[in-house]
């Protein structure tokens, strides 16, 4: 496989316009122009506070089985407040985090696996590579933090490529596959994974091998702070349960 290192605007899909007009085409409304990795600090004051804590237009929340729909992704930062994005910062899943501005969170860029494939040295799959060959019609999604809908410039990812037990953390978004996530259907509940109750493993897009890949998981066990996400070998349950992840592999999204 070949992993992508280009710019933020660099992902070799046949240019920005095809990835633009998709979304346009499929009626998607996410926000695919990458803001600058700048801290979220620095534009703080100008925040627009929208009643009750609410996200902006094309706000997401991801959930998991295991928890059910009261605990969404959010960005573990001590203030709460919108404040003091950074990278390294740990993403968890935690109760009543749409509430907060750190539970804010936008699909920023959509695209299909296949878009990601071919002999260019900056595409990030190489033809021949499993997930081409067998998951090229899945969907790609990257997560950006966003409190109260401003883009901030940090998505949830991995700073090791293809770590197990990596912890699930902010970093710079659109710079190579570290924050790009699949969305495995062949192990969901059906559907395209892009909607409530379609839940589906996340497989992270720094995989080097995709035959048993490594997937989004959520760590129940987890401290300070609880329910940290990481990186993990993906867990089907017994034969009989039609190829179905451990509920706490699998996500859905409420748009």
């Amino acid at each position: 496989m070949m992993r992508g290192r280009m710019g933020v605007l660099g992902y070799s899909i046949a240019g920005a316009v095809v990835v633009a007009g998709l979304s346009a085409g499929l009626g998607l409304g996410l926000g695919l122009t990458r803001a600058p990795a700048q801290p979220v600090g620095a534009r703080a004051a100008g925040l627009v506070r929208p009643a009750s804590g609410a996200c902006g237009q094309g706000c997401v929340l991801l959930y998991s089985l295991r928890l059910g729909q009261a605990s969404t992704i959010n960005a573990y930062i001590p203030s709460d407040d919108g404040r003091g994005g950074q990278v390294g910062r740990k993403i968890t899943m935690r109760r009543a985090a749409a509430r907060t501005p750190d539970g804010h969170f936008t699909l920023s860029f959509v695209a299909r696996v296949s878009q990601f494939c071919g002999i260019d040295a900056h595409d990030f799959f190489s033809l021949g590579s499993y997930v081409c060959n067998h998951d090229s019609n899945y969907w790609v999604f990257e997560a950006q933090w966003t409190p109260y809908g401003n883009s901030s410039g940090f998505c949830a990812g991995v700073a090791i490529p293809d770590k197990s037990g990596e912890n699930i953390t902010l970093r710079p978004c659109g710079v190579d596959d570290r924050t790009l996530w699949i969305a495995s259907q062949a192990n969901g509940s059906g559907g395209n994974c892009r909607g409530p109750v379609s839940f589906c493993p996340w497989m992270n897009a720094s995989d080097n091998n995709f035959r048993h890949p490594q997937v989004l998981t959520l760590d129940g066990a987890s401290w300070s702070p609880n329910n940290q996400l990481r990186l993990a070998p993906e867990q089907l349950l017994p034969q009989g349960n039609n190829g179905r992840a451990w509920s706490n592999q699998e996500f859905a999204v409420i748009r």
